[in-house]
């Protein structure tokens, strides 16, 4: 029988490390890990958190700034206008108290007998000097105007200068061109453009103006036409459109310009397609300046005058029969026969109209052989 102390205690099983270490646990209990990529990533969001706070805060605070400085800008301004005004108004005292000093003055002298001799003298030479000042003004004036149109012509002769007559495609042209000019007053400046159809930007400008922009749609108002001669014809061209820049700070004017055709006139005298030369296609006669695109030439009443129709005829011309005709073939009176303002029709052939400009020119020079093509 085995004695029940000294029986030994039998110790309890040890829990093993695997069980007690939580990483060694299976596999479906395992905390995930974090890897340094995405700790990294938390932080990198973190810190564009704060920083979306620090710049919605400091944006709150930049718009409070920007409404303050709004704010003190306009009691600025107002207190600027309200200092205008106080200046106006002192100054307003100021040359009432010189009157008022003034006629003190005169009533005091006009007590004695000198006194109203002196005050007599004074007016005297004061309207001496009001006449004086009166004529050097006027005579400024006609200095300046005399000025600003010397200007004017040179800025239109040099415009006219720059016109090169050319033929490209059968066509005589003048192609755009610009001219530049240095030291225009202002003044001549507004007196060159404030005649005709002008569009400024700005609208309301002035001296103090960085940089002035003038459409002009009605440049021949002022420029006129020019002639300038190409082979054996002289062709009036017409400055149609024109684009000014203007600076006021250095009186730098730059002008570009466009043309369009006026009245061409061969050297024997007679009236030209303006278009091309006289063998040449005449297909293009819509895009005359001078009244095609609106119809006949107007007559000695007024009215446009009735443009008959001409047809293609390729055979000879028909007889001469009188300025009838060439009534009813140019539109125009026979009395201004070189202004030829209207064609027979827009769609006219080369025929016709070399056909009616020769029945014209036998008006004119009745030596001359109209189917003489080396004689017009």
């Amino acid at each position: 029988m085995v004695d029940e102390e000294t029986v030994l205690e039998t110790p309890p099983p040890r829990e093993s490390k695997r069980a007690k270490d939580p990483q060694s646990a299976a596999p479906e209990q395992r905390a995930p890990k974090r890897g340094r990529k995405s700790r990294d990533a938390e932080e990198l969001a973190s810190n564009a958190t704060k920083l979306e706070s620090e710049a919605e805060g400091m944006s709150q605070e930049a718009i409070a700034a920007e409404k303050a400085a709004v704010e003190a800008m306009e009691r600025a301004q107002s207190l600027h206008a309200k200092a205008v005004a106080v200046a106006k108004q002192a100054e307003i005292a100021k040359v009432a108290a010189q009157e008022a000093r003034q006629k003190a003055e005169r009533a005091e002298l006009s007590t004695t007998k000198e006194g109203r001799d002196a005050l007599k003298a004074q007016d005297k030479a004061d309207k001496q000097a009001a006449k004086e000042a009166e004529k050097a003004r006027k005579q400024a004036d006609k200095e300046e105007a005399a000025e600003a149109r010397s200007v004017i012509k040179k800025i239109g002769d040099d415009i006219k200068a720059s016109m090169v007559i050319c033929k490209r495609a059968g066509m005589w042209e003048v192609p755009p061109g610009s001219v530049s000019f240095k030291n225009v007053k202002f003044a001549i400046f507004k007196e060159l453009f404030s005649r005709g159809r002008c569009n400024f930007s700005p609208s309301n400008f002035c001296k103090s103006d960085a940089s002035i922009v003038v459409m002009f749609k009605d440049a021949a108002s002022i420029f006129g036409a020019t002639k300038v001669r190409g082979g054996s014809m002289y062709a009036t061209f017409v400055i149609s459109s024109l684009r000014a820049n203007y600076i006021p700070a250095t009186g730098q004017l730059n002008i570009s310009y466009s043309t369009d055709m006026g009245v061409a006139t061969h050297r024997w005298g007679y009236a030209c397609c303006l278009l091309c030369e006289k063998d040449s296609d005449c297909g293009k006669v819509a895009a005359l300046e001078s009244g095609a695109g609106e119809g006949a030439a107007p007559s000695a009443s007024g009215e446009p005058a009735a443009v008959a129709e001409v047809q293609e005829d390729p055979g000879e011309a028909a007889p001469f029969r009188g300025s009838a005709e060439v009534e009813r073939i140019l539109g125009t009176e026979v009395s201004r026969p070189f202004q030829v303002l209207g064609l027979p029709t827009l769609g006219a052939t080369s025929y016709a109209v070399r056909t009616a400009f020769r029945r014209l020119a036998l008006l004119v020079h009745p030596d001359k052989n109209p189917g003489d093509e080396e004689t017009l």
